[in-house]
């Protein structure tokens, strides 16, 4: 191969706010001339945008659609400057000189403190990438090498975007008796309950203006959401679920409960084009009536 490119990191896991390290490797068999060479990082969302043919079908209607996959870039930084930190390199009027043999460059970047955790879902992503290309020209082509690695950030913030999903299920629950869900949080309540992964999420449901009931049953679920904006549509996934059981219908118009979130439990995001949240969704059997339910948005942070 003419011309040899490769990328190292010094781990492949940064926090946001954090500095990452690396080295850039070149290596040529002989000394060649390239139009241009970009050494970039940055973060980026993937999302599906929808196109229509004009073309009609044989019945008339119009014609299919089809997805394309696009990226939108929220994070970028030029590596380029540390190309010109070493003489091995040299610029000679529009075109830049890679000697034969090989070059390794030391490079760095901090990730912003505000950046997105890494998360790849069904149809969504959010993905960071170091890339070097090099351009040969219209004859013989190009290089390019892509590195992927992780972000962690549990100082995220999250703003709730999928309130068209809680209005449906308002209406649903018209006519319904009302089940009031209580959450034990540490954050102001008239924000979405925040919890951390590996914490036991408690509370309780409360059978509102229905005196006291015979309870059979009370299932607690948590569930995660991607929530794709560009469609709109939504993917749910049961992530937990408990059940309590009571061997005599019990008398109670009030149900504590706990349940526990793995450790490993993917953080909640908002970006331009997706969402991924946690839906904790209780159903309560109660002796000759309906099954009540109540749902609620929550963060994992």
């Amino acid at each position: 191969m003419l011309l040899n490119l490769r990328i190292w990191l010094d781990k492949n896991t940064y926090d946001a706010g954090e500095t990452a390290k690396g080295t850039l490797l070149i290596k040529s068999n002989s000394s060649i001339k390239v139009r241009k060479l970009n050494f970039s990082v940055r973060g980026k969302e993937r999302y599906l945008e929808e196109t229509r043919s004009n073309k009609r079908g044989v019945v008339g209607g119009l014609g299919r659609s089809t997805e394309t996959e696009k990226y939108d870039t929220f994070f970028f930084e030029d590596l380029s400057p540390f190309l010109k930190l070493t003489s091995s390199i040299s610029y000679v009027d529009d075109r830049i000189e890679i000697p034969r043999g090989s070059t390794a460059l030391p490079f760095h970047f901090s990730i912003p403190h505000n950046a997105l955790e890494s998360y790849r879902g069904k149809h969504a992503r959010i993905a960071y990438e170091v890339e070097i290309l090099a351009d040969l020209g219209r004859w013989k082509g190009g290089y390019h090498y892509t590195l992927i690695f992780e972000v962690t950030n549990p100082r995220m913030t999250y703003t709730f975007g999928d309130s068209l999903y809680l209005d449906k299920e308002k209406e649903k629950k018209e006519g319904e008796p009302p089940l009031h869900m209580e959450l034990e949080t540490k954050n102001d309540t008239s924000d979405i309950p925040r919890f951390s992964p590996g914490e036991i999420m408690r509370g309780r449901l409360i059978i509102k203006n229905g005196g006291i009931q015979r309870i059979r049953k009370v299932i607690i679920q948590l569930n995660t959401v991607e929530h794709l904006k560009w469609r709109p549509s939504r993917i749910i996934s049961q992530n937990i679920k408990e059940e309590i059981k009571y061997d005599k219908n019990k008398d109670m118009d009030t149900i504590a409960f706990g349940i526990q979130i793995p450790k490993r439990a993917k953080r909640s995001y908002s970006a331009k084009y997706s969402e991924y949240y946690w839906l904790l969704e209780t159903h309560v059997d109660i002796s000759n009536n309906p099954v009540f339910h109540a749902k609620k948005v929550v963060q994992i942070a």
